[in-house]
């Protein structure tokens, strides 16, 4: 048993160093080298060298690894049939159905069931174009980008898997068990788990819709940032302002005006301000700067207004009006103690009557 393991190991030996010894010639014009293969044939001629490789093939360009079943190599191409993959560093995989690489380019196109791996990223396409210098993938035929449970669809995209930046274009769509999104752009941040809108975007939360321009929503943190017309809306209530905040953990929702005041209608009640912000969970509300509450026929106006909109408690800052009908309540504050008609007020206190013409001051 000794001789024949000694006699195996010689013949390792010797085809090891005919394996090197062969490849020393053509190794001089190759730009992709070989790292390994079960066989392997080359044939030089006018038109340059051109070698064929099977099984188990493993190549390297740079710090780019390629492996496949099956590979031919002609000057600065290679082409790649069964099993192939592209690994660059620890995080980047890409698998596919055949390959084709270009070692003075860096680019590959890698077609057929194409999945690109990249940490807790999956990618999933039928045709990919990556390039190995920039580290930027790119597809023009639909893909599905997939990470826990959430899944985002567009036709065309881009992957930067240095900066962990993915751009989809075209029929943008977002599936999570937190909402549904549809959008012609969306960009999204791998590393802070954030998506960010780049045109006309719609949100479906829960019961509730959103609309916006611009901004953000963070898939982690469940906060969001909706910017440029944005609008927020379920069955009962309506939300408008230059932008929103919304933070689904505590159900808070603020809106900010600008051009025009920040705006809030549940049901005949009619919310306006520089600035709102409800609360979904205790029905808190916060008006601030140029503060209006119309509720039917009465209408409240101050600098700053916060009401309860379960309770009806309502509470003003600054001098404040308030119109009920004919009659016009001025003061320094006007609050209420409960949901009664009762109404408190205090200072420079001035009571009006447009229909029988009396002023009290």
């Amino acid at each position: 048993m000794m001789k024949v393991r000694f006699l195996l190991t010689v013949l390792s030996a010797i085809a090891a160093l005919q394996w090197g010894e062969a490849q020393q010639e053509p190794a001089k014009k190759r730009t992709v080298h070989i790292v390994g293969s079960r066989t392997w044939y080359y044939e030089e001629s006018e038109a340059g060298l051109q070698e064929w490789l099977g099984g188990d093939v493993k190549l390297r360009h740079d710090s780019t690894y390629l492996f496949c079943d099956t590979a031919y190599l002609f000057g600065l191409h290679v082409d790649a049939v069964g099993n192939t993959s592209i690994v660059q560093g620890d995080s980047l995989k890409i698998f596919a159905d055949t390959l084709g690489y270009n070692s003075q380019t860096g680019i590959a196109w890698l077609i057929g069931r194409v999945l690109l791996l990249n940490g807790d990223q999956e990618l999933y396409t039928d045709r990919l174009r990556y390039d190995t210098r920039t580290r930027i993938a790119t597809y023009e035929h639909g893909a599905w980008l997939s990470r826990t449970d959430t899944r985002i669809f567009s036709i065309n995209g881009t992957y930067d898997v240095s900066n962990r930046l993915v751009w989809f274009k075209d029929s943008v769509l977002v599936q999570s068990p937190e909402f549904r999104l549809k959008a012609d752009s969306l960009g999204y941040d791998v590393e802070q788990e954030r998506t960010l809108f780049a045109g006309p975007t719609r949100i479906k939360l829960d019961q509730a819709d959103l609309y916006c321009e611009s901004g953000y929503y963070s898939l982690r943190d469940e906060v969001g940032l909706f910017k440029q017309n944005a609008q927020f809306a379920d069955t009962a209530k309506q939300a408008i302002g230059d932008q929103i905040f919304y933070n689904r953990k505590t159900g808070s929702i603020r809106l900010i005006g600008n051009e025009r005041p920040a705006e809030y209608r549940e049901k005949e009640r009619l919310a306006l301000g520089d600035t709102l912000q409800y609360n979904e969970r205790t029905g808190d509300f916060r008006i601030r700067g140029s503060a209006e509450l119309y509720d039917g026929e009465q209408a409240l106006e101050a600098e700053g207004i916060d009401y309860n909109t379960r309770t009806e408690r309502f509470s003003t800052l600054g001098r404040s009006t308030l119109k009920d009908g004919s009659q016009t309540l001025e003061a320094d504050r006007v609050y209420n103690a409960d949901s009664s008609d009762l109404v408190f007020v205090k200072g420079s206190v001035l009571l009006s009557d447009s229909v029988n013409k009396f002023d009290l001051r």
